[in-house]
């Protein structure tokens, strides 16, 4: 009977020992990375039969944005991009990936509010790049989900729509990608050529989460700009237009941007003089950095 009972003990423990190595092994498959990709274009259709007029998509917006620039995460956000602007790298070029169509076939609107949220925050850090570098930025948007209703409105401000990986060839280091919610895949195959000047999108703390993923080719170029970029983290609004969103924004080499300071701490010292002056008081001798001058 002893005999028999440690056998039947032995068989359950080495059962229990099998279904440990099992778990083992399950769990090593887990390490599979299992997120979503988006795969090519044709996955992505534009409505059929939109109901949005240009000018109802116009309207939409307006009401959207304004109350969207009424907030904190506006006021923020513009001032994280005046406060480093001068010391990290200049952007000549916009791009917008996926933003989402303004009249979706399901006529969702929270899906509508966030498109036009995203398009605002887009929008707000290009203006206050051009407001700092004193120079245009050219702006494209790429969405194979866009209806010509879609591509009339961002074309009436300014931008251009292109057709979808067309985007991706114009992505070089003086380029804003901004890219709210994207699929592994699209953001690999748009950093593939060139990392840009500033990148809007998942962060790789979000995407380390995932088993797998830091095995995954996807995540070079995102762990790249993780490990070599400075990182913001991207202001929430009461939605969730924005969750899980940074900015990475490459630094410029201090001997780069060295002149641009020369010129601010030079302005700086021309209003000082001009105090001086108005007020009748005797100025030290000056020397002026940027322009080699020298006032007495």
């Amino acid at each position: 009977m002893e005999a028999r009972a440690t056998a039947v003990n032995q068989r359950i423990a080495r059962q229990l020992c099998d279904d440990s190595l099992v778990g083992k092994k399950l769990g090593r498959q887990e390490q599979v990375l299992r997120l979503p990709v988006g795969g090519p274009p044709e996955n992505f259709h534009p409505n059929g039969s939109p109901q949005l007029t240009t000018d109802d998509i116009e309207a939409d917006h307006h009401r959207v944005a304004s109350r969207w620039r009424a907030t904190k995460c506006y006021e923020q956000l513009s001032r994280t991009i005046k406060a480093n602007s001068a010391s990290h790298e200049k952007v000549t070029r916009a791009v917008c990936l996926g933003l989402g169509p303004f009249d979706p076939e399901d006529a969702s609107w929270s899906a509508q509010r966030r498109s036009h949220i995203q398009l605002a925050a887009f929008l707000a850090m290009i203006e206050a790049l051009k407001s700092e570098n004193g120079q245009e930025i050219e702006t494209i948007y790429q969405e194979p989900r866009f209806a010509q209703p879609d591509k009339e409105f961002l074309s009436g401000l300014g931008g251009k729509t292109v057709d979808s990986p067309g985007a991706y060839q114009l992505i070089d280091k003086s380029t804003l990608v901004f890219g709210v919610h994207l699929y592994r895949d699209i953001w690999a195959a748009a950093l593939k050529e060139s990392l840009p000047a500033i990148c809007v999108g998942t962060g790789w703390d979000v995407w380390e989460e995932n088993p797998g993923a830091d095995k995954s080719p996807d995540f070079d170029r995102i762990r790249e700009m993780d490990a070599t970029f400075d990182k913001f983290p991207f202001p929430q609004d009461e939605y969730t237009s924005f969750s899980s969103t940074c900015i990475y924004w490459k630094k410029r080499d201090a001997k780069e941007f060295a002149p641009e300071q020369d010129v601010l701490e030079d302005l700086q010292r021309l209003r000082f003089a001009s105090q001086c002056t108005s007020q009748g008081i005797s100025m030290p001798r000056m020397e002026f950095k940027s322009q080699g001058l020298v006032l007495k």
